[in-house]
């Protein structure tokens, strides 16, 4: 059973507990991993250095605390991709351009900051005080159990350990609340509402307009941003700025008011592309070059790395380029026409590709705006329940099996760059910084 069955089978009882609206998140993920047949592979994480690294961050931009603010960006920084020799935050440093200057970026480390002169943002601070406030505040905040769900998990042999996300959820929304009350801002904007629902309920809650901008897929089968349940509003956005129009015409969207601007980003590539020396030199010898895009979990990774193998060995002429979402030191014993490269931005090397192949990353959405086609591995039936009804055929297949691939790419190597990018303009459209800007004065009233 997955969310939407189980919401669809409840429906009435969800629909008056009010803690369901941000349970659902945890529960859904749950569901959403019990049902995959492989999960693990052996990846070592070092906690110890991870741990280190946040102590550091401690003090990152601590001074900039003590100053009063307009808007508060909440990111963190693997949205930083470098321009110019800065690290911009893709979602945020442009909007910030129109902001009052007195706007700050709290941002969580995705394992580590960017060291302070090597980020674009002005006014930016560590999330981990406000992480370790919330820490704190679980010792004096208690939680019981909801007797309604309770009777739901064990009426369906469900285990689901809610209690301890409720009690991560009351302390967290004391700790921003106290955060946005001390700052008092116009609006804040967020990358990721459901990795923050406390914040949005906070926000809502003192009458502060949520803003979200998308970051990833958002699609039918995201159980964070669709539902057939009726949901209380101030768990979600005001706003969502989108990439294109498949969002806004999504049925059963949890936000309200949707906004299409496109991305700063993915216009900033496609006007300021430039060939890499080392990876023309890398690809030179091969006729097909395919940019294979990674997943972080460890089940996709092992799922992903096996397919590649047997369609490299099969096909010595392609040249596969893993691009992985984080560095790790595994030796996947890999065919010398498979290379972990990482050394530019990923939709650099995109575009040095003449295929982009994935399970289901959101680069998949943005390949086709590069010009790249897609082949998307079907694995767990994830790749044809997330982009079934939003990815065009023209430009984008999807495959079970090597022979199929192999068709594949034969097939997606013949098509026009640009016939290819106008096929993808409902999922990104253009003119962002027009449409942006249209968003902040009128709708928004900045």
């Amino acid at each position: 059973m997955n969310i939407f069955e189980f919401e669809n089978k409840y429906k009435s009882i969800l629909e008056n507990i009010e803690e369901w609206a941000y349970i659902r998140i945890k529960f859904g993920y749950k569901m959403k991993d019990q049902n995959l047949l492989e999960k693990q592979v052996n990846i070592k994480i070092n906690q110890i250095k991870n741990f280190i690294h946040y102590i550091k961050s401690i003090f990152y931009g601590f001074t900039n605390w003590f100053n009063k603010y307009d808007y508060l960006c909440f990111s963190d920084s693997s949205q930083r991709k470098i321009i110019n020799g800065q690290y911009y935050d893709k979602l945020f440093d442009s909007l910030i351009n129109k902001l009052s200057n007195k706007t700050l970026i709290i941002e969580l480390p995705n394992k580590k900051h960017y060291r302070i002169n090597q980020v674009k943002s002005k006014y930016i601070v560590s999330e981990i005080p406000i992480k370790i406030l919330s820490y704190i505040t679980k010792i004096f905040v208690k939680v019981h159990t909801i007797n309604e769900l309770d009777k739901l998990f064990l009426k369906e042999n469900i285990k689901c350990n809610y209690l301890k996300y409720l009690h991560r959820f009351n302390s967290e929304y004391l700790v921003y609340k106290f955060i946005l009350k001390l700052y008092k801002p116009k609006s804040i904007f967020i990358s990721c509402f459901y990795c923050r629902p406390w914040l949005v309920k906070a926000a809502n809650d003192l009458n502060i307009k949520v803003v979200e901008l998308q970051h990833g897929v958002i699609n039918k089968e995201h159980f964070a941003y669709v539902s057939s349940l009726k949901l209380d509003k101030k768990y979600f956005p005001t706003y969502l700025l989108s990439f294109g129009l498949n969002e806004k015409n999504l049925k059963g969207l949890l936000i309200s008011n949707v906004y299409p601007i496109g991305s700063f980003y993915l216009e900033h590539i496609k006007l300021n592309f430039y060939n890499n020396k080392e990876l023309n030199n890398l690809i030179k010898p091969y006729k097909v070059i395919v940019g294979v895009t990674m997943q972080k979990e460890s089940w996709e990774i092992k799922e992903l790395i096996a397919f590649i193998k047997k369609a490299a060995l099969e096909n010595d002429q392609i040249l596969y380029i893993m691009i992985p979402r984080f560095i790790d030191n595994i030796d996947y014993n890999l065919p010398s026409n498979v290379v972990m490269y990482n050394k530019i931005d990923c939709y650099n090397i995109i575009m040095h590709c003449d295929i982009h192949v994935t399970l289901y990353s959101s680069c998949a959405l943005e390949a086709p705006s590069l010009g790249i086609p897609n082949i998307l591995i079907n694995i767990n039936n994830f790749a044809y329940r997330y982009y079934k009804d939003s990815l065009s055929s023209y430009h984008t297949l999807t495959v079970s099996n090597i022979q199929d691939f192999f068709k594949s790419v034969d097939k997606l190597t013949l098509l026009d760059k640009q016939k290819i990018q106008i096929k993808n303009q409902d999922i990104f459209i253009d003119k962002y910084d027009e449409k942006i800007s249209y968003f902040l004065k009128c709708l928004l009233c900045i």
